[in-house]
């Protein structure tokens, strides 16, 4: 189903992607929500969308609903783990996790690093290291350091309309 003809489907996807998080990394703990807990989204379009589309922030909040969890959107199209362009006095990440007290960052990165080919890995893993490193060095509230899930790409939808534009295989291998 695409995206944008099935809103919903952006849900499933978020959901799915939270569901499998743990089981693709067997040394990862199972994301626990706890009671007050304050969840930020962080990231690029995928994220950003979510506040179109918050399918997902209903089912959170309903599926979850004895916990009073705190939910903020802060995605922003176009970011990357190092490069988070903003207006003037806007503020960086940082600042806004601490002012929205972050329990829990749901960050969605990847897709646009994934433009670099191959070739930009080493450098995204390296970046994404650092960036994991520097969460867990860092508390946005009194709880804590946040506890971190990373949200990858989804694939590039086989649309018959764009076949002759772009090389879905080479972009999902791309995205892999």
């Amino acid at each position: 189903l695409a995206v944008h003809e099935h809103p919903s489907s952006m849900a499933v996807v978020v959901l799915t992607a939270l569901a499998v998080v743990s089981s693709v990394r067997a040394q990862s703990p199972p994301l626990e929500l706890r009671q007050g807990d304050h969840i930020v989204f962080l990231g690029n379009t995928m994220a950003e969308r979510l506040q179109q589309f918050n399918y997902f922030e209903t089912m959170l909040m309903a599926r979850f609903a004895d916990l009073d969890l705190v939910v903020r959107n802060l995605g922003w199209s176009g970011d990357t783990i190092t490069v988070q362009p903003r207006p003037l006095n806007f503020g960086d990440a940082a600042r806004h996790l601490k002012d929205q007290k972050a329990d829990v960052i749901i960050a969605f990165f990847g897709l646009n690093e994934s433009f670099d080919g191959e070739a930009g890995l080493p450098a995204f893993e390296k970046d994404l290291d650092a960036y994991l490193a520097m969460h867990q060095q860092t508390q946005y509230s009194e709880r804590g350091t946040p506890r971190v899930v990373l949200v990858s790409p989804i694939a590039h939808e086989r649309l018959a309309r764009l076949e002759h534009y772009v090389d879905q295989e080479a972009r999902n291998r791309e995205l892999a």
